[in-house]
């Protein structure tokens, strides 16, 4: 699989996903969901970091969809229970039924929305201690690839390969994190910072070399 295939897939996937989760997860499931995440967050790293979390959520929250008027007309579109039964009176029961699950559909995907801010800003919560060690991994393999340059050492396609697609992988399930609509432990982003600095470490020791 070529790796601009690879990519495409996984961003057409998230964005299929976004569209499609909120017609199985009910605003009640997507609430408690963002609750025992925010208690998780709270007994692992504190009262402090899980009302930054939650305050940095709002802010952009409000600033996306309550400021900009967005909400007020999503919830607009939702019908009151006098419009539905108005509507099965003269269309019959099935409209009824499908009305009430389009308005479920636009209040769980406003409440899943809420989810995605809260976990962005839960991931860039790690930001300030990523980078440093990306930065570190690059730096320390690319001393050790000028050393395997000069020894003459074997550059393995099959490694570069497959490591360059966990990459992508590791780079794309922070944004997959965003729109799972399960709860999940923060400390799993330490062990993904981890398996991306393997695909990194991995794919610049056997990307091939560029002569001239």
């Amino acid at each position: 699989m070529k790796h601009q295939t690879h990519l495409k897939g996984w961003i057409f996937v998230m964005f299929v996903g976004l569209l499609i989760v909120p017609m199985f997860v009910t605003a009640q499931s997507g609430n408690q969901r963002i609750k025992s995440e925010i208690a998780k967050v709270r007994s692992i790293f504190g009262d402090n970091a899980a009302d930054t979390v939650v305050n940095r959520a709002n802010k952009n929250f409000d600033y996306v969809f309550v400021n900009s008027g967005a909400v007020g007309y999503i919830e607009s579109r939702i019908a009151t229970q006098e419009q539905q039964d108005d509507a099965a009176l003269h269309f019959g029961g099935d409209v009824k039924v499908m009305s009430g699950a389009a308005n479920r559909y636009i209040i769980g995907l406003i409440t899943n929305m809420y989810g995605f801010f809260f976990r962005f800003n839960l991931i860039m919560i790690w930001l300030p201690l990523s980078i440093p060690f990306l930065i570190g991994t690059v730096i320390d393999t690319l001393v050790a690839r000028k050393l395997k340059t000069m020894i003459f050492a074997y550059f393995s396609p099959a490694a570069f390969q497959a490591s360059s697609h966990v990459l992508i992988f590791t780079m794309m399930l922070p944004l997959s994190y965003l729109i799972i609509p399960i709860v999940m432990n923060p400390l799993w982003i330490p062990g993904l910072l981890i398996a991306m600095a393997a695909g990194i470490r991995i794919a610049l020791l056997n990307m091939q070399r560029v002569t001239n």
